[in-house]
């Protein structure tokens, strides 16, 4: 059967006067050797420092009290325990020291650190790979947008095209990974700031209509409501949201025969 987690009391001058089977495992001392003791004679000095101190606030202020520690077994075992210490009375009311009790919560303790670590390394992973990849991706995608620019064949076109859509679209899925890092961890900030609506929305549709030649199909942005020149947003999630939006359009959109082909 297993034991409960370990049970103290002390008096008012902070000495051992009582305990269960569990604290004189953790202790490795019997109930009677740890009467009369100080946490000091007990636990490490650095344990002993914090038993002290949430001894004193129990005391002090005439509270329960729930925190964690640390405390090691005389094997050498470390274990984190929660503990809860509560000021107790006699029958007529006086308070004569106060009780504890501990909860063994290494595993869950261990496994939470585990998990910590993990969210770290795979942000500081994340930021590595984004860092290193950026820098060519928008080479790649300004240097291909020059050349579009420039006299090419149809082959060549066609081929350059894909390239420049391929960079951009890798770069958003890029930025698509580190916001949902950001947002497991609740550090997505938006910075709003004055856009050029007007020159937005034509990258956005130079760009989209890129990606859809490349599947026969035509993009066309027709606002049905006149549009702002500018606009107060965090232009970087807008084209995110609205080009994600588009790829997807343009991804599921299938030419219908006998139609004019184009994707809205």
């Amino acid at each position: 059967m297993m034991l409960p987690g370990p049970v103290f009391y002390r008096n008012e001058d902070k000495e051992f006067s009582g305990c269960n089977r569990a604290m004189e495992l953790l202790t490795g001392k019997s109930e009677k050797q740890l009467i009369h003791l100080k946490p000091q004679d007990v636990y490490s000095e650095e344990a002993a420092e914090k038993v002290l101190e949430t001894d004193e606030k129990v005391f002090r202020h005439n509270v329960s009290l729930t925190y964690e520690q640390w405390l090691d077994y005389p094997d050498g075992r470390k274990a984190c325990f929660e503990i809860r210490k509560v000021p107790y009375y006699d029958r007529v009311g006086k308070r004569r020291g106060l009780m504890g009790f501990g909860r063994d919560i290494t595993e869950r303790k261990r496994y939470q650190d585990a998990l910590e670590r993990a969210s770290r390394d795979k942000t500081t992973f994340i930021s590595t790979i984004s860092h290193e990849l950026r820098t060519p991706l928008n080479g790649i995608v300004g240097l291909s947008r020059i050349l579009l620019d420039t006299e090419l064949t149809s082959e060549q076109e066609k081929y350059l095209k894909t390239i420049h859509v391929s960079a951009v679209t890798l770069g958003n899925i890029f930025n698509d990974i580190i916001d949902m890092d950001k947002m497991e961890r609740r550090k997505v900030q938006l910075d709003n700031q004055p856009v050029d609506f007007t020159s937005f929305l034509a990258d956005l549709e130079n760009l989209s209509g890129l990606q859809a030649q490349q599947k026969g199909l035509r993009f066309v942005l027709e606002p049905s409501l006149p549009l702002p020149h500018k606009v107060i947003t965090d232009g970087t999630r807008l084209r995110q949201i609205l080009w994600n939006l588009i790829s997807n359009a343009v991804k599921f959109t299938r030419r219908a025969e006998g139609e004019r082909p184009r994707a809205l």
